[in-house]
């Protein structure tokens, strides 16, 4: 059971697959369009993703600087510390020699006169000054008192010298 296929039928079917085949040609053409703005697509991503690498390795370089300054920051804390453990030592050597000297100065006020001592003292220097004074004045008196008596007796001697040169003279 073949069937015959006319000319005419034959010419309508390759006319209906010439313009199919045209139909597709125009479908490939607009699909290889579509693959050449796909291409220029992905080279633009590819250029984006070059310049993100870009952009990733500055932020790379960046945190290895900060790494760097923290590492800087992180000695001079610790610089810091030592510095602040000397002071704290002063600190406490310092409260040491304070508490030595209110030590001190509670023996100095210890032995310090108070006022009250001190106008006693002044009280017992008077009354003493005063005997003192009142002993020179009778010493002073006594000793006028010995010198007439000296000078009484000087007189007599006086006189009696003369009386034995006057004896002596007569024998």
């Amino acid at each position: 059971m073949s069937k015959e296929i006319s000319n005419e039928h034959l010419f309508e079917l390759i006319t209906k697959m010439y313009g199919d085949i045209q139909g597709m040609q125009g479908d490939i053409q607009g699909i290889h369009g579509d693959m050449q703005g796909m291409q220029g697509d992905i080279q633009g991503i590819h250029g984006d993703m070059q310049g993100m690498q870009r952009d990733i390795q500055g932020i790379h370089g960046d945190m290895k600087g900060m790494q760097g300054d923290i590492q800087g920051i992180h000695g001079d804390m610790q610089g810091m510390q030592r510095d602040i453990q000397g002071i704290h030592g002063d600190m406490k050597g310092m409260q040491g020699d304070i508490q030595g000297m209110q030590g001190e100065i509670k023996g100095i006020k210890s032995e310090m006169a108070t006022r009250h001592d001190i106008i006693r003292l002044e009280d017992k220097i008077d009354k003493n000054l005063k005997a003192l004074y009142d002993g020179y004045e009778l010493t002073y008196e006594k000793l006028k008192t010995l010198e007439e008596k000296m000078d009484k007796i000087d007189k007599k001697v006086g006189k009696q010298d003369l009386e034995i040169k006057g004896i002596k003279a007569i024998k």
